[in-house]
């Protein structure tokens, strides 16, 4: 979506709202509550699946974000020795883990779909819904931002995955967040692999069990949202 917004010239403000990765006073917070002050005029969530989207954040943490070669590594990983928040090694322990994993991910996103939909403003788009029909997604995010004159199926063929992952080999897309490999290794890209339900090719038979109860407690069934 970020792509998206950059083809067609659209300047908009990206947050991970006080949780993301690549920023020391943010990294290893636990979730409390929504930076409902940053929010703008308009406003677009997006979420995934939150078992996709622990092995997803796994892969960021363990390969970019902590890796000894990444900007401001030794001070992330004394800020989170120092307070005991190290992630875990193991991936299956990661996913199942209080602060980094699935239980963490579903509180952040319950919250905030709890916001948009009490007070009715904002966009929320489904990494899944987008993923099955881009073009449509494209429409109603284009919409929603007040852009027109582009051609939706042509924004979705030229932001698809192949386009994207392109873009990040040539090195030409860090202002997007498009850092590259690090180390000639591929699980460390942003775009890595995009695939719905692909924690099933990482995660044990058992993590998978109980990160899908952890979900469907908060709401969540992979990307279809129910009432906890």
């Amino acid at each position: 979506m970020r792509y998206v917004l950059n083809l067609v010239d659209c300047k908009v403000k990206f947050t991970h709202a006080g949780h993301g990765t690549a920023n020391v006073r943010e990294i290893g917070e636990p979730f409390v509550a929504p930076l409902v002050a940053d929010l703008g005029h308009k406003n677009i969530f997006m979420f995934r699946d939150p078992i996709d989207t622990a092995v997803s954040l796994y892969f960021q943490l363990h390969k970019t974000d902590l890796a000894p070669s990444s900007d401001a590594y030794a001070e992330k990983f004394e800020k989170l020795k120092s307070l005991g928040r190290l992630p875990p090694k193991e991936i299956d322990d990661f996913v199942l883990h209080p602060i980094w994993g699935v239980e963490q991910i579903c509180k952040f996103n319950r919250t905030w779909l709890d916001l948009f939909n009490q007070d009715g403003s904002g966009l929320v788009i489904e990494y899944e819904s987008a993923k099955a029909d881009p073009e449509t997604t494209i429409r109603s995010l284009l919409a929603f931002v007040g852009v027109h004159g582009f051609d939706p199926a042509d924004i979705a063929t030229r932001s698809n995955f192949d386009a994207m992952r392109a873009l990040e080999l040539t090195g030409t897309g860090k202002h997007l967040g498009l850092h590259g490999m690090r180390d000639n290794d591929p699980a460390s890209s942003k775009v890595r692999r995009g695939v719905i339900g692909g924690y099933r090719e990482h995660l044990s038979k058992e993590t998978i069990v109980k990160a899908k109860a952890l979900s469907s407690a908060y709401g969540f069934a992979g990307s279809r949202l129910h009432q906890p």
